[in-house]
């Protein structure tokens, strides 16, 4: 039964994906603006549920471990495992100018999460302090793209109008509706996971730090995968850019407000660094310009491997 759940699972993720990907395409030319700020606001977002709901139980049931390693352990699993399988699928094309204003913002984010760290927490004040800096980073985007949009739109942006001839309610009830099949799927397939994972007799740490945070990285790997399947890269890679934003700052955010959360040491001295660090590889391609080709992927892939093995030692 638990092999057909995974599989469940795993086919919901694919539809709901699948369904985003296509609403959110449609809701960005209904509403005049790229699909990069879709991605950012819609789909980062939509994809970064599983990271929230996860977060926020784990703090209310005192697990800081959980809390915080779900957020940083999905942030590098969104960079080095969806990406890298992104690009290992077909190269990710990089719009250098376009980028750099979220690249920018990753990094505030950055060190909005290096400042708590160093405190050791995120209570009420820091709370307030990401979630203030998150809503000012999408009323900017939102205002700065639809304006350049408009100007710079090209042939190959735009559609004739039958091609969504529909109101853009359906369509972004669309989107929706594959974050919902995403969300249902996902954690299907964790729990599946991690059944799987303690039939195998490997430790609670251990599949905190790989399952769940993979787990709850899955509906940003189906709409990445699904996205490059139909050559779609600005929803790619602004996916995984909204949703590390969305994780350190919403997500800690929200959860400081409601509960504090104390920093783990040893999340401080290794995972958070780790993110730090590929944080930063993905800002150097952003900012550059640079395609994430299939070398680019496979090398992010082992990374990832290393890293799990290197998690997996620390827990053992």
């Amino acid at each position: 039964m638990t092999y057909l759940y995974l599989l469940i699972g795993l086919s919901m993720l694919v539809a709901g994906g699948t369904l985003l990907v296509n609403g959110s395409t449609a809701v960005a030319y209904k509403l005049n603006v790229s699909k990069i700020i879709i991605s950012i606001v819609i789909v980062g977002f939509g994809t970064s549920t599983p990271e929230l709901v996860t977060t926020l139980k784990a703090s209310l049931l005192d697990s800081p471990g959980i809390a915080v390693g779900n957020v940083v352990g999905s942030n590098i699993a969104n960079i080095l495992l969806v990406l890298g399988i992104a690009a290992t699928i077909l190269p990710i094309n990089q719009l250098r100018k376009t980028y750099r204003r979220d690249a920018i913002m990753l990094i505030i984010s950055l060190l909005l999460v290096a400042v708590a760290a160093w405190l050791g927490y995120v209570n009420l004040p820091i709370g307030i302090i990401f979630v203030a800096s998150l809503i000012i980073f999408i009323v900017y985007s939102y205002r700065e793209d639809k304006k350049t949009f408009s100007v710079t739109q090209n042939n190959d942006d735009k559609v004739e109008n039958e091609t969504y001839s529909k109101s853009v309610y359906i369509y972004a009830g669309i989107a929706i509706a594959g974050i919902g099949l995403t969300l249902f799927g996902a954690d299907m397939l964790v729990k599946s996971a991690i059944e799987l994972a303690r039939n195998f007799n490997l430790s609670e740490t251990l599949i905190g730090l790989t399952v769940v945070a993979i787990g709850t990285s899955l509906p940003e790997l189906a709409a990445a995968v699904i996205a490059t399947i139909k050559k779609e890269s600005d929803i790619v890679l602004g996916n995984i850019i909204g949703s590390n934003i969305y994780n350190v700052l919403f997500i800690l955010g929200v959860s400081g407000l409601i509960e504090p959360i104390i920093f783990p040491q040893s999340i401080i001295t290794f995972d958070l660094p780790v993110m730090g660090v590929v944080s930063l590889v993905l800002i150097f391609f952003i900012w550059f310009g640079k395609v994430m080709n299939r070398f680019v992927g496979i090398t992010f892939l082992v990374l990832y491997v290393v890293y799990v093995y290197m998690s997996y030692l620390a827990v053992s």
